[in-house]
């Protein structure tokens, strides 16, 4: 008997199945890798995303009210994956998944359990992926970034992480309040590791060329009545205080992944701070990841900038590589 198809359309060609082309996988469904999704959705750089986690019926519940929203959409597929076979072929993995930090917990400990979860993802990623670049999101970041990169085998330009990308749109987003200036013309750099010890580059800061270095010579100092040295500790602090109020961060991240996904996909090959390996950059000689201004294209990191620092930053940076590397240096992998 015809099928309601079969008597409302005659096939002219049907064509072969083509993969797609800019396919997209986000691992972990929690509130940051939802806020991706939902970016990268409606940014339409992706022709399918795929999700997975262990917790399948979340993952089937997100991935079915995403699915009934694809008529406002221009992503040709959303898939909940059963397993890491139907992330074949992924342009894109993105890594949200992770476990929290317990009360009492050390930063080693929670680093130590977050190394387990990436032994269950990363493997299976590769092997189904192997021409893929994996953007890892979970914290801590850069130790993370640098975690995915050894399971991965994967060479150091594909495997990068979200890094200082949000925070220097934090920092450019406070000075412009303070300017009364769009953050989109106000240029700035927060490099290092993407928590603490991050460091604000107050020597390349500016607007449309300025510096704000050359109109208030003492912008980072006590002596600044202004307090411009303070728009670092709040960017710092900002985090915790999102998380105090709504308890989690979510909707910025998303929106700093999205941008990251769409250099990468459409090879904009745009300058991010984003986390990637450092090693005789600055003077940093251990295989720590930490965030530098890096040129983003297809193949990952296509460049890093050579930016200039000031001896007080060049310090600054390396104390941030030292702090990354006297946690990552105990892991076991």
């Amino acid at each position: 008997m015809a099928t309601v198809r079969d008597r409302l359309l005659q096939e002219v060609n049907p064509g072969k199945a083509v993969e797609a082309s800019a396919k997209v996988t986000i691992v972990g469904v929690g509130q940051v890798g939802m806020a991706c999704a939902t970016s990268i959705l409606q940014s339409n750089v992706a022709d399918c995303v795929v999700l997975i986690d262990v917790m399948k019926d979340k993952l089937k519940g997100e991935v079915m009210d995403l699915q009934h929203g694809s008529l406002f959409l221009k992503t040709a597929r959303i898939v909940a994956a059963k397993d890491y076979s139907e992330t074949a072929n992924s342009k894109l993995c993105i890594i949200t998944a992770g476990v929290r930090q317990k009360e009492g917990e050390s930063r080693l400990a929670l680093v130590q359990r977050n190394v387990d979860v990436f032994k269950h993802i990363i493997p299976d990623l590769a092997k189904y992926s192997p021409d893929a670049i994996i953007l890892v999101v979970s914290n801590p970041v850069d130790i993370l970034t640098y975690v995915a990169w050894k399971l991965s085998g994967f060479p150091s330009h594909r495997v990068i992480g979200s890094g200082t990308n949000l925070d220097s749109a934090r920092f450019r987003f406070l000075m412009g309040e303070k300017l009364r200036i769009n953050p989109s013309s106000v240029h700035g750099y927060i490099v290092g590791e993407h928590g603490d010890s991050s460091v604000p580059v107050w020597s390349g800061a500016n607007v449309a060329g300025v510096s704000l270095q050359s109109v208030n010579p003492e912008l980072e100092t006590d002596e600044d009545t202004e307090g411009w040295k303070g728009i670092h500790k709040q960017v710092v602090d900002s985090a915790y205080e999102v998380i105090r109020l709504k308890g989690y961060t979510s909707w910025a991240i998303g929106l700093s992944v999205a941008n990251l996904a769409h250099s990468i996909l459409k090879n904009l090959r745009t300058v991010n701070p984003i986390s990637t390996l450092v090693k005789d950059i600055h003077g940093i000689k251990e295989d720590v990841f930490l965030s530098l201004p890096c040129i983003l294209g297809s193949s990952g990191v296509c460049g890093v900038m050579k930016q200039p620092l000031k001896a007080t930053e060049t310090k600054l940076l390396q104390h941030s590589a030292d702090t990354l590397w006297n946690v990552q240096k105990d892991l076991k992998l």
